[in-house]
């Protein structure tokens, strides 16, 4: 049986020449045959994660998509951090740099399942509740799908909504998807493509649909 050696150093910096601040990195080798998931949705295709063609830093990359500080493995470990990390990896063996903390992995069993069942229980709960009914009795209809190639602004929106009460399908929830905010992460919609989100939303509405963001 391999046996997983992690290591984490600490290098503290000089910012400026003022004051100083640490920074952790991580070196977590593999279990045998273990494999790792996580990071950056849209990286996909390079996982499970054997060799990247380059560190990714979590706090300013996203590749278009989404990112969570967080990794699942085939031995039934897990990574969690509250703060974005950067990552890489070599033949296996994962490097993680943090500006907060020492990452380190958590042996939660043996498989996928039991890592991402423990992560989900200790960092996000499941909160028991089931989602309204509608989303499951009438279609879902994302704008993002069809006018993102357009370019989201509230103008598209309109015309998205318009053509969708014409056209006589059924709509349950209206879902505006990406490209609305002012950055990744944010709530706030980018005022210049969208002058009146709420106008928007009353005319979605007003065709006797619910919308969501």
């Amino acid at each position: 049986m391999k046996v997983s050696r992690n290591i984490c150093f600490v290098a503290v910096v000089a910012v400026y020449g003022v004051c100083a601040a640490a920074v952790y990195e991580s070196v977590i080798e593999p279990l045998e045959g273990e494999r790792w998931w996580g990071g950056i949705l849209n990286d996909g295709a390079a996982m499970p994660y054997a060799t990247t063609d380059a560190p990714r830093d979590l706090a300013c990359l996203n590749m278009g998509g989404t990112t969570a500080p967080f990794f699942v493995s085939s031995a039934g470990r897990y990574i969690w951090s509250d703060r974005p990390f950067a990552y890489s990896a070599s033949n296996g063996v994962l490097r993680i740099v943090s500006d907060v903390e020492c990452v380190k992995p958590v042996q939660a069993g043996s498989t996928l399942k039991d890592a991402y069942l423990a992560a989900s229980r200790r960092h996000f709960p499941f909160s028991g509740k089931t989602p309204a009914e509608l989303l499951f009795t009438m279609p879902q209809w994302n704008n993002w799908i069809e006018i993102a190639i357009q370019g989201m602004k509230q103008s598209s929106v309109d015309a998205y909504t318009d053509a969708l009460a014409a056209s006589g399908f059924p709509c349950g929830v209206y879902i505006m998807d990406g490209g609305w905010y002012t950055h990744q992460g944010s709530y706030a919609f980018y005022e210049p493509d969208f002058p009146d989100p709420r106008g928007m939303f009353g005319r979605i509405r007003a065709n006797g649909w619910k919308s969501m963001i």
